[in-house]
C-alpha cells in the first residue's frame, strides 16, 4: 500500500503518539494542513485529524474537503480525544465526513492494520 498518511494536530506529543501506530505506508505531521484544493487529486493520503486543534479552521478545512471528495484519493480521519464528545461528533458528520472516531478508536483501527500486515 502506497499510503501517505497525514496526522494534522497542535499537540506535538500527540502527533509522536500517533506515529508509532502507522506501520504501512508513509506519514508525515503538521499543526495545520496543508491548502486541499493544491493537492494532487491521483495521490492516496489519509488525513488524520484533531478535529479540536486550534492552529487552524478544523471546520471550514473538513467542508472544504467535502466538496472535492469525490473527485480525489483522499481520505479523512477526524478524530476527537475528548470523552463524550457527541456534538462535535455530529457536527463532523452532518458536514459529510464519514470516519468520525475517539483517539482511542483511532489508535485500535492503525493498530489492526499493523496485525493485518502482520499477518500476511
Amino acid at each position: 500500500m502506497n499510503i501517505l498518511w497525514h496526522i494534522i494536530t497542535d499537540d506535538i506529543m500527540e502527533q509522536l503518539e500517533l506515529t508509532r501506530y502507522i506501520s504501512e505506508g508513509q506519514y508525515t505531521c503538521s499543526i495545520v494542513p496543508p491548502d486541499i484544493s493544491s493537492i494532487e487529486k491521483d495521490k492516496q493520503i489519509c488525513f488524520i485529524i484533531n478535529v479540536h486543534a486550534s492552529s487552524f479552521d478544523v471546520m471550514s478545512f473538513l467542508h472544504a474537503y467535502s466538496i472535492i471528495k469525490a473527485e480525489s484519493s483522499i481520505e479523512i480521519i477526524a478524530y476527537t480525544s475528548e470523552m463524550h464528545d457527541h456534538q462535535t461528533i455530529h457536527a463532523v458528520k452532518s458536514i459529510g465526513i464519514h470516519h468520525m472516531c475517539t483517539k482511542a478508536q483511532l489508535i485500535s483501527f492503525l493498530q489492526s492494520i499493523g496485525e493485518n500486515r502482520a499477518e500476511h
